[in-house]
This record gives C-alpha cells, structure tokens and sequence, in this order.
C-alpha cells in the first residue's frame, strides 16, 4: 500500500499528515507524488499514525523480500 492510500484509508488528510511530519501541506504533496524523497524520522512518524511498515514508503517490504 502507497503513501496516498494509507494515508486516505486512515482518513488523514494531506494538511494533517504535513502537520505530523512537520512539512508544509505543499512539501507532503510532493512526498505523496514521489517529487520529494521522505526522511527516515518523517516514515516513521508518518507509519506509527497510518500504522503501516516504514519500509512501504519506500517501495519495499518483508513480502516482497520473501518472494
């Protein structure tokens, strides 16, 4: 599961997930659209709340090394 989809599952808006990341809604956009790299401090914070594995931010995942 993507950024945008766990974040819209949860029902967190852009300006809510900017704001416990503290980013600007703008630079949370661009984290969701893959324009801006998120920090390691910014996925941990971010998956503790949609409570996903950091690691789906980056595109990978226990499953994916399993297979």
């Amino acid at each position: 599961m993507g950024l945008r989809a766990a974040r819209l599952a949860r029902g967190v808006s852009q300006e809510q997930a900017a704001r416990i990341i503290g980013r600007t809604q703008s630079h949370f956009g661009k984290i969701e659209r893959g324009q801006q790299v998120i920090t390691l401090p910014d996925a941990l914070s971010l998956a503790a709340v949609l409570k996903i594995e950091p690691a789906e931010f980056y595109g990978t995942t226990d499953e994916d090394s399993n297979q």
